[in-house]
């Protein structure tokens, strides 16, 4: 089941998710071929629960598409989406659905959400009012893109009050956000290794691929470790997605091997890698976006540290509690 699952994914993204598709959807801010097939596929419903129409999976176990929507640098909330779907009656009727990594603020040109990801391309975000966390339509709001050229994210302004919208406040949505990016961003290193060894193979210098020269392979492994390191982490992030802790392990270690990984790429390839031409920046902008998004490794290492000292646990202990708790996947 797994490997049908990843094999159908695979094969949907190739033909939604082409270098020249990103960019296109970068430019003009439209998904809608991506999500009529996602919705066709029946990813986007696979964890809520079959009396209501979906497969009633855990997140662990749709691991492999959320893993290939990164790696194909998928333009839209997948994991996101899936969640909120699987919760609420009401959010499975709205399209893609993304989370505000902050409040809604007051400002005098109205209510004002800032640097929302993929907040170009969805039609309803999740974000934290007065009553908690709520369901808020865009119908009535201005989009305002990034500045940076080629992101999604944007700012979101109500000229008035915001919408009222129901109230999900089943999950803390800000850790669902992190959790999210986190297997984002290990799934876009797991295919800048790929892209890299590929490159480093083909590249001649002095009449010989550069990856014979050992500084090559060494920057090359040292990526290796950093992205499968990267993948634990997220996987153990998906399996207790509820469990604070884990998500705080989860986007702290992928934002550290982010950090180190992305460079590794750049270097690698050299000064073709940052032409716009290339398809690199695809996914190390990807990265940079997430590394940043719903708090950085510092933030979540902060909670991490917190939880620590308040348990009654050594540092091996409380590791091996954390990864002893999880969901694995079901028995397919």
């Amino acid at each position: 089941m797994t490997n049908m699952l990843e094999e159908s994914a695979k094969q949907l993204f190739a033909i939604h998710c082409t270098p020249k598709q990103l960019r296109d959807i970068a430019q003009n801010g439209q998904a809608a071929a991506l999500w009529n097939a996602l919705t066709a596929a029946g990813f986007v419903d696979a964890l809520t629960s079959e009396d209501r129409g979906g497969a009633g999976l855990h997140p662990i176990d749709v691991a492999p598409v959320l893993f290939q929507a990164g790696a194909h640098a998928a333009p839209l909330p997948l994991g996101e989406t899936m969640l909120l779907r699987s919760v609420s009656p009401v959010a499975a009727e709205a399209g893609p659905i993304a989370i505000a990594p902050t409040s809604v603020q007051k400002t005098k040109d109205g209510c004002r959400l800032s640097n929302v990801p993929f907040g170009r391309l969805v039609d309803h975000v999740v974000a934290r009012v007065n009553a908690g966390w709520a369901l808020l339509p865009l119908a009535e709001a201005t989009v305002i893109p990034s500045p940076s050229k080629g992101s999604l994210s944007a700012d979101i302004l109500w000229p008035q009050a915001a919408p009222d919208g129901p109230v999900l406040n089943t999950h803390d949505w800000l850790c669902v956000g992190a959790l999210m990016r986190a297997v984002d961003m290990a799934a876009a290193m797991g295919r800048l290794l790929e892209m890299t060894v590929s490159y480093a193979k083909e590249r001649e210098q002095f009449g010989r691929p550069i990856a014979k020269q050992q500084a090559i392979q060494q920057q090359i492994s040292q990526m290796a470790e950093e992205c499968y390191a990267a993948r634990m982490a997220a996987e153990l992030g998906l399996a207790g997605f509820s469990d604070r802790a884990a998500v705080a392990i989860a986007k702290s270690r992928v934002g550290e091997a982010a950090r180190r990984a992305g460079p590794i790429a750049h270097a690698v390839h050299g000064a073709i890698g940052i032409t716009h031409e290339h398809d690199l920046h695809l996914h190390t902008r990807r990265l940079i976006e997430g590394r940043i998004a719903y708090g950085s490794e510092s933030y979540w290492n902060l909670q991490l540290g917190q939880s620590l000292l308040q348990s009654k646990h050594s540092s091996l202990e409380y590791v091996q509690s954390v990864s002893a708790r999880k969901t694995m996947p079901i028995n397919l």
